[in-house]
């Protein structure tokens, strides 16, 4: 079985915005925003010149009905461009404010998910830290649901009918609930347990009745992943809506998101007229006064669609709700009473799904050029190549700054041909009121790749087809013209050839590496695996587990560890948000086996566990969704975060010591090198500061010092780190015992 995609460590859910990609020259652009922003004058400048240039000089002697076409998509481009600049001009760091202690009802609306997606979710709701109340809104009306609410002491919630979709479902639970805030996950979206924590703060202002924060996906083998950590929405919520917060024009997405429910009971509950209840509920919060807050900090993990059937399922919902809040009448994005930069930003998304009509336009104007003569301009010559070059140029290198790393021009042009037909269909909504039904996602699925796959890309294919058509008969026309004196088609100027040619193998190349890509894809599991690295036990052989998920693992035992029983027994050291060992035991049976390179006796099994008991799965949940995403964005803001140098008194695992140093993710103490001992590196241990501030402590490093002393460094999960406050004035050493204690010696 291939799997692609799989990444080699736990992903830490950060914004890309602040990690560096394979897009290269992007990232670069990551920590020079004043550049970016230069970039972006001059892009702005030089596609405006190039309009107004062809304009007053390539619109003679060419018919109105020739010239207008391409122009207007070349005007398209450029509002389009200068949308995204707006949007991502600056993006305003998320803060972490004080916890706003209220209550909070947790909802999980579900339709036709099954356990295996809807057991993490609630598994992870349950360690959210707050004043929370859990439901499941099961629009299925399904007894397993029933029975899985009742085994986590949930609230059960369901009706009759599906009428309205997902929003009906929401609003048929609105009078049950009692909590001030509203926290909406999707059925496979689990939470982080600091989720209110970072999140709540906000409704301190009561205009404010909306928190979006990012959402994050798990299956790194998805149809939208181009690395680990970055796929197609990265750009959307690590760049687009931290931009909004300027303009005011942020949404809700559906998920990862808290209301007020004051606010939301005031408009009347959830829209209903559009398939995106969500955009279109937003806005009416927005009519109605309210703000929406967009919070840039990964906080859940869902499923991305895992083919290209789910993810062209889920594209053309999109566009249909999008495109019908549009419609003649209703044009909420437009309303007066949002501000003007906000109506701008709305209107990218509209022009954004209509982005299908401009390739057609550029489609049939190689078309006419090539095969009838038909130029839409007046004059091709060597001017033309200049001001189209310069504009073409400059507008990539400010799209890249600023997309900062997240996504590249070419990826966005992949992306587009992928839903192209489903944008294109989508539009049909702008102007019919026929009901428009609401497709739920796919999710679990497999990817077997192949000829159905790529078949779903026909709308892109056949443009890639004309394309390519197009630079080979402009070649040979202009080759037999100037060469042969043979008159093939209509000559053409090398301008013509050079222009049409660089449009036409540029979307030639990327449409046909996203076949090649859609037709290669193989993705047979239908659970995602995560990365891991536990200690473990195969019939009491000590082993290693490398992946795991609720049914099945991938462990590096040895091969006696197989053959000793009949039945295989195995045990795995699964962990607690306090870090402490909970054992998953259960029964292996064996699908794949292979030898481990570099090693005689080493090998790799694969297979699916039966679990002795519910405890033990639970274990194993918590253990994938919930500590592993938790612990991995820890650490990655421990590498990032500068610690405040301290001296409080502590104990390490009932060790005193001295903490030199502290952030709300890591430490490092000072203790005698004899009472520390022998303890092994990675080790997780409890610590506490000050004899206030309690946490478990992952042990990095361990560095002898003077005085028989030594520094431990630490990464350090607190039972609350946003309220760890040891800055105080009278805590405070003066610089000379400061310095001292940082570089581990004991006054």
């Amino acid at each position: 079985m291939k799997v692609t995609g799989k990444s080699k460590e736990p992903y830490a859910p950060i914004p890309a915005s602040l990690s560096p990609s394979r897009v290269s020259i992007g990232s670069w652009f990551q920590k020079r925003e004043g550049v970016a922003q230069i970039f972006a004058v001059i892009g702005i400048i030089c596609g405006g010149s190039y309009l107004i240039w062809r304009l007053l000089v390539t619109s003679h002697n060419v018919p109105f009905w020739a010239f207008a076409p391409l122009y207007v998509a070349e005007i398209y481009g450029y509002i389009s461009f200068l949308i995204f600049v707006l949007d991502s001009w600056h993006l305003p760091a998320s803060p972490r404010l004080p916890v706003y202690d209220r209550t909070c009802d947790v909802i999980i609306p579900t339709y036709n998910e099954d356990i295996d997606i809807l057991e993490p979710t609630i598994i992870g709701a349950l360690q959210i830290r707050g004043q929370i109340t859990v439901w499941l809104l099961d629009d299925g009306n399904r007894a397993e649901m029933k029975t899985l609410a009742d085994r986590y002491g949930i609230k059960y919630l369901t009706r009759t009918g599906n009428e309205h979709a997902k929003a009906g479902n929401i609003n048929a639970a609105l009078p049950h609930l009692k909590g001030e805030l509203l926290l909406v996950l999707d059925a496979d979206h689990v939470a982080a347990p600091d989720f209110l924590e970072a999140t709540s703060g906000y409704f301190v202002n009561p205009k404010v009745a909306l928190v979006q924060t990012a959402h994050s996906f798990r299956n790194h083998n998805s149809i939208m992943h181009q690395e680990q950590g970055r796929n197609e929405q990265s750009l959307f919520f690590d760049v687009l809506l931290p931009g909004r917060n300027r303009l005011k024009s942020v949404f809700w997405c559906g998920s990862a998101a808290i209301l007020r429910r004051s606010a939301l009971m005031e408009i009347g509950g959830l829209a209903t007229v559009t398939v995106t209840e969500d955009y279109e509920t937003s806005l009416h919060l927005r009519l109605k006064g309210y703000l929406g807050i967009y919070h840039n900090e990964h906080l859940i993990q869902g499923l991305a669609p895992d083919n290209l059937t789910s993810y062209i399922i889920q594209r053309y919902r999109w566009a249909q709700g999008n495109l019908q809040l549009f419609r003649p009448g209703m044009r909420l994005p437009w309303r007066k009473e949002l501000g003007v930069l906000e109506r701008i930003s709305n209107t990218g998304g509209l022009l954004y799904y209509l982005s299908p009509f401009q390739k057609l336009i550029y489609s049939a104007n190689l078309v006419a050029v090539v095969f009838f003569g038909a130029l839409p301009v007046g004059y091709v010559g060597g001017w033309f190549i200049v001001f189209w070059g310069i504009a073409s140029f400059t507008n990539i290198l400010a799209v890249t700054a600023l997309e900062r790393g997240t996504t590249s021009p070419v990826e966005g042009v992949r992306n587009l041909f992928l839903a192209f037909e489903a944008y294109f269909r989508a539009t049909s909504v702008l102007w019919t009121k026929a009901k428009v039904p609401f497709l739920v996602t796919p999710k679990n699925e497999v990817d077997l790749g192949g000829w159905a796959s790529v078949r779903q890309m026909r709308f892109a294919i056949l443009v890639g087809g004309v394309s390519l058509l197009s630079v080979i008969n402009i070649w040979i026309s202009y080759l037999s013209f100037n060469y042969f004196d043979w008159k093939y088609l209509a000559p053409h100027s090398i301008s013509t050839v050079i222009i049409i040619s660089f449009f036409g193998l540029m979307e030639v190349t990327i449409i046909s590496r996203a076949a090649w890509s859609m037709y290669h894809r193989s993705q047979e599991r239908t659970l995602w695996r995560f990365p891991v690295r536990l200690e473990t036990y195969v019939n009491g052989v000590l082993s290693q587990c490398v992946d795991l998920h609720q049914n099945g693992a991938g462990i590096i035992t040895t091969e006696s560890a197989m053959e000793s029983a009949l039945h295989t027994r195995v045990e795995i050291a699964c962990h607690d948000l306090s870090g402490n060992i909970v054992w998953a035991k259960g029964e292996f049976r064996l699908r794949s086996k292979k030898s481990v390179d570099g090693t005689q006796e080493s090998i790799r099994v694969g297979g699916r566990i039966t679990w002795d008991n519910e405890e033990a799965k639970t274990a194993v949940i918590m253990q994938c969704y919930v500590v592993e995403q938790y612990v991995a964005r820890q650490h990655f803001w421990l590498r990032h975060e500068k610690r405040r140098v301290v001296l409080l008194p502590a104990h390490i695992d009932g060790i005193s010591a001295e903490c030199v140093d502290v952030s709300t993710s890591g430490a490092s103490f000072v203790a005698s090198a004899s009472e520390w001992g022998e303890r092994q590196l990675g080790i997780r241990i409890p610590i506490s500061v000050d004899d206030r501030f309690i946490g478990t402590a992952e042990i990095r490093n361990v560095t002898p010092t003077t005085g028989e002393m030594v520094r431990i460094g630490a990464a350090v999960m607190w039972q609350n780190p946003y309220l760890l406050k040891i800055f105080s004035d009278s805590e405070k050493h003066d610089l000379k015992t400061r310095k001292a204690i940082a570089n581990g010696i004991k006054p």
